[in-house]
């Protein structure tokens, strides 16, 4: 008995179920793997995107002016009216101005042979470099005059008149001399420093005593 031989033009039934079947999965994956492609695209996209849009966020910052300012809020313990004081690019604001000034004319104004040098050298830390020299051995003179005669000076501050614009400070008050324990003199001074705004920082240029006329108090009713 001869077996059928299959036509050499035409495949068995099992090369046929072969070529004409694709395994179950197939579409699948290759569906899978474009959708993954396309998400991959986006996120490389967006990525790309943000990157270019923080670059140029960078760039504004970078190119913009920062804008600085100190404000110094003293403590209310002991005075709560006093106000707030301001130093920005423009230099400091009356307030400041004020409070510096008097701080810097009782530091040369209250001497006694025990402080003096320590006052001295605090009060030529804000005097500006080119003055400071001439400064020191102006004060050092009164100093020894002081330590020679056992005397010491007190000085009361009661009023200010500040102008921004050509940093000047006027500062009125009643000035005494001492003489051991004794008080030889004790009438009002007025007082003017000028400061100078350089580099971020405050310098006291000259410290001089003025009439009360001349200064931008106003005057003393008669």
């Amino acid at each position: 008995m001869k077996t059928p031989t299959p036509s050499p033009n035409r495949p068995n039934s099992f090369e046929e179920g072969t070529s004409d079947l694709s395994p179950p999965g197939g579409f699948h994956a290759m569906a899978l793997a474009a959708a993954k492609l396309r998400i991959g695209r986006l996120v490389v996209a967006g990525f790309a995107l943000s990157l270019a849009s923080n670059l140029l966020l960078g760039a504004a910052l970078m190119m913009k002016k920062p804008v600085h300012q100190t404000i110094l809020i003293p403590s209310t313990v002991f005075d709560p009216a006093i106000p707030a004081w301001t130093f920005d690019e423009k230099g400091p604001d009356e307030a400041y101005l004020a409070r510096y000034g008097v701080k810097l004319a009782a530091l040369c104004t209250n001497l006694t042979p025990a402080n003096a040098a320590g006052s001295i050298a605090a009060f030529l830390e804000h005097v500006s470099p080119e003055t400071q020299a001439e400064t020191a051995l102006q004060l050092e003179k009164e100093a020894q005059a002081l330590r020679k005669d056992d005397g010491s000076t007190a000085f009361y501050p009661s009023e200010t008149a500040v102008s921004r614009t050509r940093l000047t400070v006027d500062v009125a008050g009643e000035f005494k001399t001492i003489l051991g324990r004794t008080v030889v003199e004790s009438k009002e001074k007025c007082f003017r420093l000028r400061f100078e705004h350089r580099s971020g920082r405050l310098f006291l240029t000259r410290l001089e005593e003025i009439l009360r006329r001349d200064s931008d108090l106003p005057a003393k009713p008669r």
